[in-house]
C-alpha cells in the first residue's frame, strides 16, 4: 500500500520495448526494473537515479489493445502520468469538486484500483492514471534476457514537464489534492511555470501555455513536453538554462524529447525567476 501520495512514473507508448534501449539504457543509463508480456499489454519500467522510473508499453500479444489503437491515432508518444494515492475515495472526491471527470479501469488489476483522468476532461494533453494499492507488490521482475543491462551510472529524472491550460486549476489538482510540494517557481516572460517534488528524483514541471512556447520542446500545446535527465550530485538545472539541450539520440523514434542537461545550459535572455524560490539542491 501507498503510505503516501506520490508522483510514480511516466509512461510511453512505443512499437516495441527495443525502441526505447538507446535512449534509456544506453544514454541515460537506465535499468530494467518490473514488467513483462502480457496479451492485453506490456510495460517495461526502467529505473534510474533516486528511484523515478520510465515506463514503455508496447502492445500486447493478442490482437488489437489500448496501446495497438493508440499508437494508430498518434503514434509513439507520452502515454500517461502515474500517481500512487493513499486513499481512491478521497482522490475521487476531490476530483469531483474540482470538476474532474473520471474514468473506471478497464482492466481488473487484484490488490489494486485504479482510475482514470481522461486528457479531455482535463484539458492536459495527457492521461493522468491513479492507483491506490491494497497489498504489497514487488517493485522488481527479473530482466529478460534480450533487454540490455547499462554501461553507465545512471542519471536522474530532474523533471517531466507538462503544458497545462491553466495553471491555477493545475496547481489544485497536483498540489491540493495530489500533496506536491512547490520547489520553483517562475515565469519566462511570456508564461508562468512552477516545479512541484513529492520526492527526489519524483518532479512534476508544470508550464503554461506561453511558458510551454517560450520554453518547451514544443508549441505550447496541452501534453507531456519533455523528460529532463541530469546528474544526480549537481544542483537541479535552472529551466532558462536548458532550453537549448538536444534530446538524447535515439529519443525521435519515441516520439518525445528526452533531454540531457550536461549538454545544454545556457541562459534564455529575459527569462527570470521569481524571487526566493530558486531550485534546492539535491
Amino acid at each position: 500500500m501507498a503510505d503516501h501520495t506520490h508522483f510514480d512514473h511516466v509512461a510511453i507508448a512505443v512499437r516495441r520495448w527495443s525502441d526505447a534501449y538507446p535512449a534509456l539504457v544506453e544514454e541515460l543509463g537506465g535499468a530494467w526494473c518490473l514488467g513483462g508480456v502480457t496479451e492485453t499489454f506490456s510495460p517495461g519500467q526502467f529505473r534510474f537515479a533516486e528511484e523515478m522510473t520510465v515506463e514503455v508499453l508496447q502492445p500486447g500479444s493478442a490482437g488489437e489493445n489500448f496501446v495497438s489503437r493508440f499508437l494508430t491515432e498518434r503514434g509513439p508518444a507520452a502515454h500517461h502520468l502515474t500517481f500512487k494515492v493513499r486513499s481512491m475515495a478521497e482522490f475521487s472526491s476531490a476530483c469531483a469538486e474540482l470538476g474532474y471527470d473520471l474514468l473506471p479501469a478497464h482492466l481488473d488489476v487484484p490488490g489494486r484500483t485504479e482510475i482514470f483522468v481522461h486528457p479531455r476532461a482535463s484539458g492536459m494533453g495527457t492521461l493522468l492514471q491513479a492507483i491506490e494499492e491494497h497489498e504489497r507488490f514487488s517493485v522488481t521482475t527479473p530482466r529478460p534476457a534480450e533487454v540490455p543491462a547499462p554501461s553507465r551510472p545512471a542519471l536522474r529524472v530532474a523533471w517531466v514537464a507538462l503544458v497545462v491550460p491553466e495553471l491555477d486549476r493545475a496547481m489544485a489538482l497536483f498540489t491540493g489534492v495530489l500533496g506536491g510540494t512547490v520547489l520553483m517557481s517562475g515565469d519566462s516572460g511570456r508564461g508562468r511555470h512552477v516545479l512541484l517534488e513529492w520526492a527526489p528524483g519524483r518532479r512534476l514541471l508544470l508550464l503554461d501555455g506561453g511558458a510551454g512556447a517560450a520554453l518547451g520542446r514544443g508549441d505550447g500545446s496541452p501534453g507531456v513536453d519533455h523528460v529532463l535527465f541530469s546528474e544526480p550530485q549537481e544542483p537541479l538545472p535552472r529551466l532558462q538554462e536548458i532550453a537549448g539541450a538536444a534530446p538524447v539520440p535515439g529519443s525521435d523514434v519515441l516520439g518525445l524529447p528526452l533531454l540531457d542537461a550536461r549538454h545544454g545550459r545556457r541562459e534564455v535572455p529575459g527569462a527570470r525567476h521569481s524571487a526566493g524560490v530558486e531550485p534546492v539542491a539535491r
